[in-house]
C-alpha cells in the first residue's frame, strides 16, 4: 500500500462517496418496498374486438399507440415474454425515457443475443443487466420500470435448488468468479448438469459462465446466512467476494484488495470441489486458477503452483504485517489492517521446478495503473530494506494486464526478468464488468 498510496486512495474514496451520496440511485435499491402502480390502478378504457387498447380523451375514443400498448403491459404479461417481446418492451421503455436511438438499438441487440426472457428480465438487478453488457443509462431505466411492475412486497421464495446448501454455495461461487458453465458439465460438487440448472431457471448462461440473480439468495435470510457460514469455514468472506457495487465503486482501494484475494481463494476451492480433491493436499498450476491469455503474464506465473486451502488471512497487531519474509503457509495474506503496509497482498506459491515455497507480492490498484514513480520501493522486501526483492511483484490493476512500458531502467529490467507484471483479474471477477460501468 504505502503511505502515499493509502492517503490518495482514501481521499479519493471520500470524495467519491460524497459525490454519489448526493445523487439519487433508485435502481440500486430495487428491493425497497413501494406502492404497486399496477395492482390497484388501471387506466380508464377498454379493449375492443380488434385487440389494441382504446382510451377516452375528452369523451372521444382513440386508439393507443403500439408504444403505449407495450408500456401498459402488466408484470404477469412481461413475465410471459419470450426474448423477441422482451426486446420490443425494452425498446418502448427506452424510447419513453428519451434514450438515443443508437443506444436503444445496442441494448435491444444485447438482450436478444443474451436470450433474455421476461422471467429472467424481471429477476435481474441493474448490476446484473450491466454484466450482460447493457449500459448504465438503459439499465437504470429498465430497472426502474421493472420496480414499478413489482408487487407491494416481493414474495419470499427460493429459486429451484437453493434449498440444497451444497448447490446454493456452488452456484453463488460460480457466478462470482466466472466459472466455466457449459450445459453438459456438472455443477461443482453436485450430480446436476448446468443444463438442468438453466432449464429450472435457477441460473442463466452468461458468456460461457453463469449468472445467478441475487434475488435467489440475498432476499432469503436463511439461505444468505447458510452461504456466509459455509464460506466462513473456508476462510472466504462473502462480502469480500461479492461486495456492494456502489460501496466498491466509491471506496475502491481496500475493497478491491478484498475482492481480488477472495476471488482467487474461491477459484482454487471450486477447482478442488469440481474434481473431488482434498484442498489441503492439492497443488494446482497458477495458470489453471487464473487462465490469462496474456503471454507476458503467463510467462511470469507459469513456474508456480498454488494451494490456498486456508483461504484468506488478515494479520493484525503491531509488528505482524505480512511481508515476503514471513512464513509461507496456505492462505493468501491481506494487509488490510495496516494502513501503511508495504505490500497489499502476499500470495503463497510453490516453485514447480525446485519445490521452494515463497510469496508473490501484490500491489492492488483499482483503475489506472501506477508507473515506476508510483511503485517506488515496491521492489524491496520490506520497509527499511533496500536490497532488491527476489520475489515476483504483481500490480493487480483492474484495467491492464501483462507488459507495462517503463522508461525507468530498474523496473524495465525487472519486467524483462519476469519478476513483474500487470494482472487485471478480469478473467475471474464477474463483477468487474459492472464496476467499469459505474
Amino acid at each position: 500500500m504505502g503511505v502515499e498510496t493509502t492517503k490518495g486512495r482514501r481521499s479519493r474514496g471520500v470524495r467519491s462517496r460524497i459525490l454519489l451520496t448526493a445523487i439519487s440511485w433508485p435502481f440500486l435499491h430495487r428491493y425497497i418496498s413501494s406502492p404497486s402502480l399496477t395492482g390497484g390502478f388501471h387506466r380508464p378504457g377498454w379493449k375492443d374486438s380488434r385487440g389494441p387498447q382504446v382510451t377516452r380523451r375528452g369523451g372521444v375514443a382513440s386508439r393507443a399507440s403500439p408504444q403505449q400498448d407495450w408500456l401498459a403491459k402488466s408484470r404477469k404479461e412481461v413475465e410471459a415474454f419470450g426474448k423477441d417481446k422482451v426486446s420490443k418492451w425494452a425498446e418502448a421503455v427506452l424510447k419513453e425515457g428519451k434514450v438515443r436511438d443508437e443506444l436503444i438499438q445496442q441494448t435491444v441487440t444485447t438482450l436478444q443475443q443474451q436470450g433474455v426472457t421476461g422471467r429472467s428480465l424481471l429477476e435481474l438487478t441493474p448490476e446484473e443487466l450491466m454484466t450482460c453488457s447493457v449500459r448504465l443509462g438503459p439499465a437504470k431505466l429498465l430497472a426502474e420500470k421493472i420496480r414499478l411492475l413489482q408487487e407491494v412486497e416481493l414474495p419470499r421464495f427460493s429459486a429451484p435448488y437453493f434449498n440444497q446448501p451444497e448447490v446454493a454455495l456452488a452456484l453463488v461461487l460460480c457466478s462470482a468468479v466466472r466459472w466455466p458453465a457449459e450445459g453438459h458439465q456438472l455443477v461443482p460438487g453436485t450430480s446436476l448438469r448446468w443444463s438442468d440448472i438453466f432449464r429450472a431457471g435457477a441460473a442463466f448462461p452468461n458468456n460461457k459462465s453463469v449468472l445467478v440473480p441475487r434475488l435467489w439468495w440475498c432476499e432469503d435470510t436463511n439461505i444468505k446466512e447458510a452461504i456466509r457460514n459455509d464460506l466462513k469455514e473456508l476462510n472466504i468472506d462473502l462480502e469480500g467476494l461479492l461486495p456492494d457495487s456502489l460501496q466498491l465503486a466509491t471506496e475502491r482501494g481496500e475493497k478491491w484488495e478484498e475482492l481480488v484475494a477472495n476471488s482467487l481463494a474461491a477459484r482454487f476451492r471450486l477447482h478442488c470441489i469440481a474434481r473431488n480433491l482434498s484442498a489441503e493436499v492439492t497443488w494446482v498450476p497458477f495458470l489453471e486458477i487464473y487462465p490469462t491469455e496474456d503471454p507476458h503474464l503467463r510467462a511470469v506465473l507459469e513456474p508456480f503452483e498454488v494451494c490456498w486451502s486456508d483461504g484468506v488471512e488478515y494479520p493484525s497487531g503491531q509488528g505482524n504485517e505480512a511481508t515476503v519474509m514471513s512464513d509461507v503457509g496456505k492462505a493468501i495474506k491481506s494487509n488490510r489492517n495496516f494502513a501503511t503496509a508495504h505490500h497489499d497482498l502476499l500470495i503463497p506459491v510453490r516453485c514447480k521446478a525446485t519445490g521452494k515455497l515463497e510469496f508473490i507480492a501484490a500491489q492492488c490498484c483499482y483503475g489506472e495503473k501506477k508507473d515506476a514513480g508510483g511503485l517506488k520501493l515496491q521492489d524491496k522486501a520490506k520497509k527499511g530494506n533496500f536490497e532488491d526483492m527476489q520475489n515476483v511483484l504483481l500490480q493487480i490493476c483492474s484495467e491492464s494486464e501483462g507488459w507495462q512500458s517503463f522508461t525507468n531502467k530498474t523496473w524495465a529490467r525487472r519486467q524483462e526478468e519476469k519478476k513483474y507484471s500487470l494482472m487485471s483479474c478480469e478473467t475471474i471477477i464477474a463483477q468487474l464488468d459492472v464496476l467499469k460501468l459505474l
